[in-house]
C-alpha cells in the first residue's frame, strides 16, 4: 500500500491542486468579484411607484416592484415597504424590492334588512366591520330590527 501511494503522483498532485485552486478562488477571485462601491439605499416609502422606481434607479439600484397587496397605511399605488430599508449600504445595482399599496380593502356590503340588532353586528364583525350607530325610527318593523 506505502508503495501505490508513493510510486502514484496522481494520488498526491490532484488533492494539492484543488486547494491550490480553491486558494486563489477564495483570495483573488471572489474579493474581485464581490467588492464595488456601496452606496446608501434612499428611502421610498409613501411615494407613487414610478417616483419610487426612477429614485431608485436614480441612486444606482435597480427597482423589483412587487405585486399590489391591501394595506391601510398607503394611498392605492404608494410603497409602503421596501427592502433591503433606507439609510441601508449595499453595492451598486443591487435589486430593491418595493411592496406597493393597492389601498384599503373593498368589502360587500351584506343586507341587513329585517336581522335583529344582534344578528346585524355578527354578520358585519365576520367580514371585518363594525356597526357605528344604531338610530331608532318609527316603524311597522318590531324595535331591535334593521329596516
Amino acid at each position: 500500500m506505502k508503495k501505490f501511494l508513493l510510486k502514484h503522483k496522481l494520488f498526491w498532485i490532484i488533492p494539492l491542486g484543488l486547494i491550490i485552486l480553491l486558494g486563489i478562488f477564495d483570495k483573488i477571485i471572489m474579493p474581485f468579484y464581490i467588492s464595488g462601491e456601496r452606496l446608501e439605499v434612499p428611502n421610498v416609502v409613501g411615494l407613487h411607484k414610478i417616483d419610487a422606481a426612477e429614485k431608485i434607479e436614480a441612486a444606482g439600484f435597480e427597482p423589483v416592484i412587487q405585486d399590489p397587496t391591501f394595506n391601510t397605511e398607503q394611498l392605492k399605488n404608494h410603497i409602503y415597504f421596501q427592502y433591503p430599508k433606507a439609510t441601508h449600504k449595499v453595492k451598486e445595482g443591487r435589486r430593491i424590492y418595493l411592496s406597493v399599496s393597492n389601498g384599503k380593502e373593498r368589502v360587500k356590503m351584506p343586507s341587513l334588512l329585517g336581522k335583529s340588532e344582534r344578528d346585524a353586528k355578527i354578520t358585519l364583525q365576520r367580514i371585518g366591520l363594525k356597526l357605528a350607530e344604531i338610530r331608532e325610527v318609527e316603524s311597522e318593523t318590531p324595535k331591535g330590527f334593521v329596516i
